[in-house]
């Protein structure tokens, strides 16, 4: 009985190809290998036929991370591109509502101090038109006085 391993193996095969001839070769190692059994190819042969096998899965394997670990790489770097732009955005408009609130209080100073000096002025106007009808109140009481004397 012996066991056909196609030209194509490993590296022309599918994953599942390659697992069914190591499954087979371990089979035919297993019939190999007990007593009284007269074959044409000794154990060894298979056995390096599961290794080669092996060997091609585990380098696919490897192959397959170094690819998922590289495409994780630039993701990471997309993110980071990305995280440090917007950290920038976040730091420029931050200053800017800090240059915008600080200007606010400016006006609003200067708004509060013109009020200020405003309700002065409106006070002392008051005052003098104040004091100008104090004196034509006067002016009206002698005149009402000298009138009625006469």
């Amino acid at each position: 009985m012996k066991l056909e391993i196609p030209n194509t193996f490993p590296d022309g095969m599918n994953d599942e190809e390659i697992q069914s001839v190591i499954s087979k070769c371990a089979k035919k190692v297993t019939y190999v290998t007990k007593p009284d059994v007269n074959v044409s190819l000794g154990a060894s042969y298979y056995i390096s036929m599961i290794q080669l096998g092996q060997s091609e899965l585990n380098n696919r394997i490897q192959s397959g991370l170094l690819d998922l670990i590289k495409n994780e790489n630039q993701e990471n770097k997309k993110s980071t591109f990305i995280n440090r732009v917007l950290t920038g955005l976040t730091i420029a408009l931050a200053l800017i509502t800090l240059y915008i609130g600080n200007k606010s209080l400016g006006f609003a100073e200067s708004d509060q101090n013109s009020d200020e000096i405003w309700q002065t002025e409106q006070i002392e106007l008051l005052k003098k038109q104040n004091q100008e009808l104090e004196q034509l109140n006067k002016k009206l009481t002698e005149r009402v006085k000298t009138d009625s004397i006469n």
